[in-house]
């Protein structure tokens, strides 16, 4: 009993460590970043999709849209 909860674990975790290949995405698109903050181990950009001119607020926590006051989505004129 006590192998085959070991083999069991095992499995787990082997099947766990192993990855999937994901597929590349290659885009025409092009964006722009400006680097915010940088201190130690923060670093805040912010990035302009050129093709719809919405800006982007991304940590290494994640990315999210920039807002105006207002709560409207920023905008960069084309």
């Amino acid at each position: 009993m006590k192998n085959k909860i070991l083999l069991i674990i095992a499995l787990i975790i082997l099947t766990s460590l192993t990855g999937c290949k994901g597929k590349e995405i290659k885009s025409d698109d092009e964006w722009s970043y400006t680097v915010v903050i940088n201190e130690g181990s923060a670093f805040i950009y912010t990035i302009t999709d050129s093709e719809t001119g919405v800006n982007y607020i991304a940590t290494k926590y994640g990315i999210t849209p920039r807002l105006n006051a207002d709560g409207s989505i920023h905008l960069t004129n084309k």
